[in-house]
């Protein structure tokens, strides 16, 4: 054979064997070794103090690692270095972060003490009034409510155990023929001709404060719509459809800044225009200039307290923009920072700062998140779904979180995770200053098949509205839960044809569990522990406040479970089952044995005078 071939082969042979290698290294990684993990777990501490000591927010790094120890807890050695790989990547990312303000909550709600020195006292307070009862949230996909209309729903509110209702927007809109988008503001000095007259606005306040109902509403701080879709829309917003104002006039904020070029109301990209937001809500609003700042005071003292609500609802609370370079998730779809992307700190807490100044100390914030800022990681993707940061809590008394629905929907009604780890979730969660969070299956922008139907059809529905409403927090239900039934033409477009659970059932249901909530401390302020020993998996936990103490046990399986309970109880007490109107005695606390039916439950209430 030819030398020269012969070395060619050689040579070709030998590339081929790196590149195969090479392959190897990086597409079969080989799992890492349990001291492999360590040592990197180990070498994450020293930069990450560093970093914390100048003044750096490296909670989302933070519990990248708490996520891989939990992953390495369960023996998945591969998940664990990849969250190990996200947190230093994270760590690398890590800003400057604000600086918090003081923040003093009425700790205790039964004491008659005024804790945070407000001049109020227990539910006087706002930070105690709004977990004694449920809390109502008009629908705003699919109509808007007239305030003749809300008026004669407040008696119903009031009889099912609601304390607060949440309402969009009341002002003009800039998409009149969509109910979806009336929170895209186009004139905060008028109100929505849709919803009634101011007449009609105070009427329905008058009627709920009568009832002893509080009422909120919601400003739209983070966006404002364009007067036109952008030619370029793709480029804009790359993950969704762009929200504008088809009459040709731009939302509130975005009017303000074209007669106003001097104003810094909106903020521009690194091409010098304005930019939209990176989810193709609008025009990014700069809530953090003097300038927005100060049209918002404005419109707090007018429209929320000279109109008599009691707080407001912060939509959108999180930026809405990202830095060039950097990666963000949407979902659990990672993407590239779309441009153009932005110069500069923008963050919107120092608005809501400013609005707390002002706020009366028995009015409420509620938000629809916990966080201000975007994702950099894809830690809503990976059990246990933690939030990084919660920086919301600097600012409103109680907030969403959209990764308790994801833990709701993959793992508590398939009871995939059991009694014991769903707890430890629940004390675990992030939560600071001692705020609350909503328990709720669905917030506004979750109206799909699934959402909808598991409402209307699942036979976990009632089991589901009863361990929202006695784990710790607020629970939270929506007009097409407890009021009527969603509109027929998008039952259609959901193909939804039958309703086990109609709307009058459904409501019966959540007065039947929100009276026993409502009644019991333990229920509304209580500790949460574990109580399931054995048997069949439910779940199965204790409240406990003070001498008041309640054992909750769901079924969401379609059979009979038989449990074992340990009850940190002494012999011979008696629980009575709220829910179905029967008493236990407990002879054996470590060892009660508790059968449940198909999707069944029990609210057992220690009977006053018990231990």
């Amino acid at each position: 054979m030819n030398k020269k071939l012969l070395i060619g082969i050689g040579i070709t042979v030998v590339i081929v064997a790196i590149l195969v290698g090479t392959f190897i290294i990086h597409v079969y990684k080989p799992t890492p070794t349990i001291e492999q993990l360590i040592q990197r777990s180990s070498e994450f501490k020293a930069p990450s103090d560093e970093k914390k000591a100048l003044g750096y927010d490296v909670t989302e790094a933070e519990a990248l690692v708490r996520q891989a120890k939990q992953a390495y807890d369960k023996g998945d050695y591969k998940k664990a270095n990849i969250l190990l790989d996200n947190a230093f990547e994270a760590l690398e990312k890590a800003k400057i972060s604000t600086v918090p303000v003081e923040v003093k909550v009425e700790t205790i709600c039964t004491d008659g003490i005024d804790n945070d020195g407000d001049g109020l006292i227990d539910n006087e307070d706002g930070d105690c009034w709004v977990r004694e009862g449920a809390t109502f949230c008009e629908e705003l996909v699919t109509k808007t409510n007239t305030f003749n209309e809300l008026t004669d729903i407040v008696p119903i509110l009031k009889d099912t155990g609601i304390n607060l209702i949440e309402l969009v927007s009341i002002w003009e809109p800039c998409n009149f023929r969509s109910p979806g988008l009336r929170w895209e503001i186009r004139d905060y000095t008028k109100l929505d001709s849709a919803r009634g007259t101011g007449g009609e606005l105070f009427n329905f306040l008058n009627n709920a404060h009568a009832e002893e109902l509080k009422v909120i509403t919601m400003f739209e701080t983070a966006t404002t719509a364009p007067p036109a879709p952008p030619i370029h829309r793709e480029r804009i917003a790359p993950w969704g459809s762009l929200n504008y104002d088809k009459e040709g006039i731009g939302g509130y904020l975005y009017q303000y800044q074209i007669a106003n070029e001097e104003k810094d109301i909106l903020i521009k990209g690194l091409n010098g225009e304005y930019i939209y937001d990176f989810g193709g809500v609008g025009l990014v609003v700069d809530a953090a200039s003097d300038d927005v700042i100060n049209i918002f005071l404005e419109l707090y003292e007018r429209e929320i307290n000279m109109r008599g609500f009691d707080g407001l609802r912060i939509d959108h609370p999180g930026v809405s923009y990202c830095f060039k370079g950097e990666t963000v998730w949407r979902g659990c779809e990672q993407h590239s920072c779309p441009d153009p992307a932005v110069t500069g700190d923008y963050s919107p807490l120092r608005l809501y700062q400013s609005l707390r100044q002002i706020k009366k100390p028995d009015q409420i914030f509620t938000s629809e998140s916990p966080l201000t800022k975007p994702f950099i990681s894809n830690w809503a993707c990976n059990y246990p779904y933690y939030p990084p940061f919660t920086d919301m809590d600097e600012v409103a008394e109680i907030s969403e979180d959209y990764p308790f629905c994801k833990i709701l929907r993959d793992h508590v009604i398939t009871s995939s995770i059991s009694s014991d780890e769903f707890v430890q979730w629940l004390n675990n969660e992030p939560i600071t200053y001692d705020r609350a969070r909503y328990r709720m299956w669905r917030n506004w922008n979750m109206f799909d098949h699934s959402t909808i139907n598991f409402i209307l059809n699942d036979l976990r529905y009632p089991p589901l509205v009863i361990l929202l409403c006695t784990i710790p927090d607020v629970p939270k239900v929506s007009q097409f839960e407890i009021i009527e039934e969603p509109p027929s033409r998008m039952l259609d477009e959901l193909n939804i044809s039958e309703i086990t659970y109609h709307c009058e059932d459904r409501r019966a249901h959540w007065k039947k569990v929100l009276n026993v909530r409502n009644d019991n401390n333990a229920l509304k302020y209580g500790t949460i522990s574990n109580v399931w020993e054995s048997g069949d998996s439910t779940y199965a936990y204790l409240r406990s406040y003070e001498d008041n103490k309640v054992v909750v046990v769901i079924n969401f399986q379609g059979k009979t479970t038989s449990s074992t309970l340990n009850l940190a109880f002494e012999s011979g007490i008696t629980l009575h089952d709220e829910l179905n109107d029967e008493s236990f005695i407990v002879t054996e606390p470590s060892n009660f044995k508790i059968t449940l039916p198909a999707y069944g439950s029990r609210i057992l209430v220690l009977e006053r005078g018990g231990d």
